[in-house]
């Protein structure tokens, strides 16, 4: 009853009289010319096959062949035991695309992540080696002694004390230092880095990321040396340079916020919690109202709000798809759409809660994940 259960059978209907119908035709070749031969051999065989439903879809399963001898010691017949795995198989997609989106964020924010094994010296990178340092991951190799040798060397004092007082104290990591590029160009990094308990409750494991300030520190560089300019000058260069700075420091708050929700999910932080954190986020680093992160729904005639910040009371929870809302407009033309007035905008409707909000004006972006896009980030 279980298995015709499991395979969508009502009891008493009959099931397919051979094995090769109940499975697809990739899976019964493992068991024919692996699980099958394997059993004959050893007596029993373990692997991941599939079954087919009645309703033809695939159902992941784990699968034991076991043969059974006769009297005469030749095989006489074989059993097996199967078991569904379609919720195993849906959590690793879903890990999968997680590790997948956050190397792409990493990458996306210019940034290099490390994991250092404070015990034995070992790094390990993620993110784009070769754009942020020249080397690439294998050049990297070496732990901690040849991440050394890229320290600049008037820094390399301040980089071994940093290192001494971590290393004692658990403390976060922070620290500013010069290193040499593949090129031998000189950026500036800031490197933040956190300790955390591994799988075996060993505190000597730091993750953290490297971020290039060069730029920062060279427009803070000549700020301070425009003061030295002739009065005529001052308050002229003065002004640009402050808007290149805050311009800069708002990238190093978003970098730092990236890093912040990066150790946020590789503490295990649960998906709805981190995507509110992210809304909140985007809301504060960008100085805007109001934050929507939006999923399409699998018939892809609305999307659903995951996450949202600044809304008042009650927020829309789901945001019709095309040309009837600014989202499903996005999905739509697949590129950013930039909306500046709300009670002039043409090109697709504004709900009555967006305007009642008193959203005047906003710029949506679509989320991709693989060919086609999977939501909306919105913010007014």
């Amino acid at each position: 009853l279980a298995g015709r259960a499991m395979l969508g059978y009502k009891p008493g209907e009959l099931l397919p009289q051979f094995i090769r119908e109940l499975h697809p035709p990739w899976a019964f070749e493992i068991v024919q010319k692996e699980g099958l031969p394997a059993a004959t051999r050893d007596g029993y065989w373990k692997g991941e096959t599939a079954l087919l439903r009645r309703d033809g879809h695939e159902m992941p399963v784990s699968q034991v062949i076991l043969t059974h001898l006769g009297p005469d010691g030749a095989v006489e017949f074989a059993s097996t035991i199967i078991r569904d795995i379609s919720d195993r198989k849906r959590e690793e997609i879903a890990r999968i695309e997680w590790a997948n989106r956050y190397d792409a964020a990493i990458r996306a924010s210019g940034q290099l992540l490390f994991d250092w094994n404070s015990f034995t010296g070992a790094i390990t990178y993620a993110g784009d080696s070769e754009s942020f340092l020249g080397f690439t991951m294998s050049e990297l190799q070496g732990g901690l002694d040849r991440f050394r040798q890229l320290v600049h060397p008037a820094d390399l004092d301040n980089f071994d004390l940093e290192i001494r007082r971590v290393t004692s104290t658990r403390d976060p990591f922070r620290l500013e230092f010069r290193v040499w590029r593949k090129d031998q160009r000189e950026i500036v990094i800031a490197a933040n880095g956190y300790f955390f308990l591994d799988r075996l409750g060993h505190f000597g494991r730091m993750v953290g990321f490297l971020a290039d300030v060069t730029a920062q520190r060279a427009a803070q560089d000549e700020l301070a040396r425009g003061h030295d300019h002739l009065e005529t000058r001052v308050a002229e260069r003065t002004a640009e340079l402050a808007r290149a700075y805050a311009e800069l420091k708002d990238r190093a708050l978003q970098q730092e916020m990236i890093a912040v929700l990066g150790q946020r999910a590789l503490g295990g932080v649960e998906l709805p919690v981190l995507l509110a954190e992210a809304a909140k986020v985007v809301r504060t680093t960008l100085r805007i109202d109001y934050c929507s992160i939006l999923e399409l729904s699998p018939e892809s005639r609305e999307l659903r709000c995951l996450a949202e910040a600044g809304w008042p009371d009650p927020a829309m929870t789901r945001v019709a798809s095309g040309c009837d809302s600014q989202s499903g407009y996005t999905l739509l033309v697949r590129c950013p759409v930039i909306m500046e007035d709300s009670y002039t905008e043409t090109r697709f409707r504004v709900s009555d809660e967006a305007k009642k909000s008193g959203a005047r004006s906003g710029v949506t972006v679509a989320i991709e994940s693989g060919p086609e896009p999977i939501g909306v980030l919105a913010a007014f």
